[in-house]
């Protein structure tokens, strides 16, 4: 029995291994191609100027207000930069993802490879949506919605490599 479930275990570890190296593939490929780095530090604070703060507060509240409302633009537009940036990150991975499941709905005879690109596309789709779901890409969100059509598709298309009671018959 115990070489029995060893020979079930080195069936799904080919699918396995490329699951495992597809994520950070994908993921890593994003970032050598994406490379700007977004950090802000355009920070200035606002409260603790060089100069000593004046006598008069009214005076000083107007500088501190207009500091604030500065800064805030700035960040603003910094925020704004950003997600446009990642925006096109993530509809890197999403096509990428999508390039790799029609390569697994069009694979014939393989299956632990088809079985780890499909899941380490739609794992690694799920994980960079999460990841950038601020950036609100409309082109990413179609890209996504088409990755969604295609994986029904092969679902149902390839249903033998889900239905446990098929695989079983057959040993």
């Amino acid at each position: 029995a115990n070489s029995l479930q060893i020979m079930e275990i080195k069936q799904y570890l080919p699918t396995i291994i490329i699951i495992l190296l597809y994520i950070p593939l994908v993921f890593m490929g994003a970032n050598v191609f994406f490379t700007k780095d977004f950090t802000y530090s355009a920070y200035k604070d606002c409260y603790y100027q060089e100069r000593p703060i004046p006598e008069k507060l009214a005076e000083n509240q107007t500088e501190i207000q207009k500091c604030q409302q500065e800064q805030l633009q700035i960040q603003q537009e910094f925020e704004k930069e950003k997600r446009h940036y990642e925006g096109w990150k993530y509809l890197f991975i999403v096509i990428f993802n999508l390039i790799i499941i029609i390569a697994a709905i069009l694979i014939k005879n393989n299956e632990p490879v088809i079985l780890g690109l499909f899941l380490g596309s739609v794992l690694t789709t799920f994980i960079a949506t999460i990841r950038y779901l601020e950036t609100r890409s409309k082109l990413g969100f179609l890209v996504l919605l088409l990755i969604f059509i295609l994986t029904v598709y092969f679902l149902t298309k390839d249903y033998k490599l889900w239905n446990n009671k098929e695989n079983i018959k057959k040993k």
